[in-house]
């Protein structure tokens, strides 16, 4: 049997009972491609880590479920779900769905279940087009080459040729994805990919001849083929210890001693000498080069890159020899293999063992709070994110649960959006309904491949680099966020998805191509619920899109101070998207402008709904309030808005401002006893801050690092000193309003000089008075007016 007949067996025994072409082929080859668009691009947009881009990713999504329902349908086919990776797959958007009608952020929620629904989509689009390992390599090739893409678009936007924002910062390779974790993750899954199609490049031994180098030997199409993966292996690795993930270059090291025990004892040989060769080259070299890219020196940056690829070409060189003159005596007997794997190993072990012995300051580093700070904060983020399970255990928050109301749980102050944990965050926002969605795609995932092990051993090395790749990436998913960037979470479904193939494809015998009688003959309704389905859709999506596109517009104009036609687009993307509430925020802000107060509070309590845990929200709703004159509402709310987010200064300052203004005002209608009570509170306010700041254990403030420990700010401390003087408390006042009168903030410092000014002439030294007073008005020309009105007012 000649070599091209031996390479078309190889590929059927994936598929044995599948055609290669059909008489649809068309329909397939276009959802073929399509699909492997979605798994090229989305991690040049960003990683797909926003809303807006995923939303477009799910229209093309389901355009491509609607070819794949299709050509299914006519190849008799009508079967949507079979096993249980179909269903543990589908009940996770569906999850996220319910639990969105009880989310306290009802368009955070809305945008998860745009992405859960993406992901179902891929992987059963996916796992229904692969008819044989043709397919399944098309799909693992795109995904590689879109990641080479990626790690060359860090190199170069690390030397200037390219700009991607935050694609290198503080001699880390952030690259497309903009967070260096997730590029770990998800550079390490297909660097096993990566390694996978170099062991299948061919038998080195054949193609050169132990007699020596042959030319034609050299640069046969198997050994050119794998010195282009070697290649860009190295690239991958590289960049992947270029982003200086200690977590996923944790995860992929246990990851890749796992995947080197299944692989057989001469490729397990092959797989641990190239990669750690690649890899010492690929340590050297990257260090080099971003510090010589921190210098801008960026010739002599790329110049290190080209030494690695020359390194590990002679590298690729050197083991063909070794295949040749060496292993293929051996033959296939594992003894000699395994002992050589085993002394290598053992080699290496020692050898790390003697230089981290030597290296004693590293170890003192790894051992400082410094170093372990980052660790140890993220088991506070576990802590709040178990308090809020506890809390809604069932459906949990709704997506974007985490984001919206873990302030409200921190006891100390940290600024996380995301949980640092996929499983608790998702825990978080889809309860354990939601867990036992994943446990259950996570273990029905790991059964498909032990059946395949059990029953087609031929395909599982492929079966297995696919495992490999998800515990890489599900098992750093543990300790961070990448999978909500969904380019990343996408290469995982895709993976379930060909496993999921593979699977079916031992257990299902098909039934031909559809009959030639015609097509009145196959049933019309599964087709017919799938296209409306995507229909739905897409039409509820294009929505979404659509209000993006009339919210940009309208603040364009808004900036341009043309508020009519701004005010016209935002109502326009609000009734396109009514569940966010950063939509009906804005309304409130632009009615309020407007001195249309009822429809002002209306938008804000809309946005408060649409929106319960965040502090904007409720504060925009105080304004509104107090701005229709419903003063005890509106300070209601400021005090709701302090409460959800108890240690950040802002809303500390903006409940001292809304309580002065509201006593200001009171005491201009002549209402002094009213007045004062809210005047009580501004003063009172540097004390509540001393208070909360005083509950605090000492382990939390050791923590606090985002931001200063919470104390009374230049603000706050006018609030306290101005509501002092309304309250007759004069020497008070000037004591409280020494700070801010010194400020670098020329409206703070011009309003406490004024008040100071007012103060000591109520205290009878009106020359002290006019000196302040002179000095406000050297940069504040209104400062004399307020003066006066000052004077004019009643003491509360």
């Amino acid at each position: 049997m000649g070599k091209k007949s031996r390479s078309r067996t190889r590929l059927n025994e994936t598929a044995p009972s599948l055609r290669a072409k059909t008489e649809f082929d068309y329909l397939h080859q276009v959802a073929l491609w399509g699909l492997l668009a979605l798994l090229f691009l989305p991690p040049y947009f960003r990683g797909l880590f926003f809303a807006q881009e995923q939303q477009v990713a799910l229209v093309f999504a389901a355009l491509v479920f609607v070819l794949v329902l299709l050509q299914r349908w006519l190849h008799n086919d009508h079967k949507f779900l079979r096993g249980p990776l179909d269903y543990f797959a589908l009940a996770l958007p569906l999850i996220y769905l319910i639990s969105a009608f009880t989310a306290v952020n009802k368009g955070l929620a809305i945008n998860e279940v745009v992405k859960n629904t993406l992901y179902f989509l891929v992987f059963w689009s996916a796992s229904r087009l692969i008819r044989n390992s043709e397919d399944l390599h098309r799909i693992l090739q795109v995904i590689y080459f879109s990641a080479i893409g990626v790690a060359l678009a860090g190199l170069a936007t690390a030397t200037g040729i390219i700009n991607i924002n935050d694609g290198f910062l503080d001699g880390r390779i952030y690259s497309t994805f903009q967070y260096p974790n997730a590029l770990a993750s998800y550079l390490a899954a297909v660097f096993l990919i990566g390694m996978y199609f170099w062991l299948r490049t061919g038998d080195y031994a054949a193609a050169l001849p132990a007699t020596g180098f042959s030319p034609a030997g050299l640069f046969s199409p198997a050994n050119v083929k794998s010195y282009l993966y070697a290649w860009g292996n190295f690239i991958l690795l590289a960049v992947l210890i270029g982003t200086k993930s200690r977590g996923g270059l944790l995860v992929f090291g246990m990851v890749f001693l796992i995947y080197l025990m299944a692989l057989g004892a001469k490729n397990r040989l092959l797989t641990a000498i190239q990669t750690a060769f690649s890899g010492l080259v690929a340590l050297i070299c990257i260090t080099r080069f971003i510090s010589l890219a921190a210098g801008e020196q960026h010739a002599q940056a790329w110049l290190w890159i080209f030494i690695g690829l020359a390194l590990v070409l002679a590298v690729q060189l050197l083991i063909k020899m070794i295949e040749a003159r060496v292993f293929a005596p051996w033959g296939a007997e594992p003894r000699k293999y395994n002992l050589t794997f085993g002394a290598l190993a053992g080699i290496g072990a020692a050898a790390g063992g003697v230089l981290a012995c030597s290296r004693t300051a590293i170890w003192e580093k790894i051992a400082s709070f410094e170093f372990l700070r980052n660790a140890l904060e993220r088991m506070y983020f576990v802590n709040d994110a178990l308090e809020m399970i506890k809390e809604r255990p069932l459906l949990g928050w709704g997506g974007g649960g985490w984001k919206e109301a873990y302030r409200s749980f921190q006891e100390y102050l940290y600024n996380s959006n995301e949980v640092h944990s996929y499983y608790l965050q998702l825990g978080v926002e889809a309860g354990l309904l939601g867990l036992l969605a994943v446990a259950g795609l996570w273990f029905s995932f790991l059964y498909c491949v032990y059946r395949i092990f059990k029953e087609k051993p031929a395909v599982f090395p492929t079966a297995w680099v696919l495992t490999a790749a998800f515990l890489v990436i599900a098992g750093h998913a543990a300790i961070d966020f990448d999978l909500s960037l969904s380019a990343l979470a996408l290469v995982l479904w895709a993976i379930f998805g060909m496993v999921n193939s593979l699977y079916n494809q031992m257990r299902i015998v098909p039934k031909g191509p559809r009959p030639k009688t015609g097509l009145q003959e196959l049933p019309k309704a599964p087709l017919a619920l799938g296209i409306i389905a995507s229909i739905t859709i897409i039409t509820l999506t294009m929505f979404l899109i659509q209000a993006n596109s009339y919210a940009k517009e309208g603040s364009r104009y808004l900036q341009a101070r043309q508020i009519d036609k701004g005010l016209a687009y935002i109502e326009r993307a609000a009734s396109y998207n009514p569940f966010l509430s950063d939509y009906r925020e804005l309304l409130a802000q632009i009615y309020r402008a407007k001195a249309e107060d009822d429809k002002s509070m209306q938008q804000a309590r809309r946005a408060v709904e649409l929106s319960l845990y965040s502090s904007q929200r409720r504060m925009v709703l105080a304004d509104s309030c107090i701005a229709a004159g419903k003063y005890d509402q509106g300070l209601e709310q400021a005090e709701k808005a302090l409460a959800l987010s108890p240690f950040q200064i802002q809303w500390y300052e903006a409940l001292a401002d809304r309580y002065l203004l509201v006593g200001q005002r009171l005491l201009e209608e002549g209402r002094q006893e009213e007045a004062r009570t809210y005047l009580e509170k501004a003063m009172d306010l540097p004390d509540r801050i001393n208070d909360r700041m005083d509950s605090v254990p000492g382990q939390y403030l050791k923590m606090w690092s985002v931001a200063p420990l919470l104390s009374p700010s230049e603000s706050i401390m006018l609030a306290a000193g101005s509501a002092q003087y309304h309250l007759g408390l004069y020497s008070e006042a000037g004591e409280s309003l020494t700070m801010p009168a010194n400020s670098g903030n020329d409206a703070i410092r011009g309003s406490a000089l004024v008040y100071l000014a007012a103060a000591w002439n109520k205290n009878g030294q009106p020359g002290r008075a006019d000196e302040l007073l002179t000095q406000a008005e050297s940069f504040w020309p209104e400062a004399r007016a307020n003066y006066e009105k000052l004077l004019q007012l009643p003491a509360a």
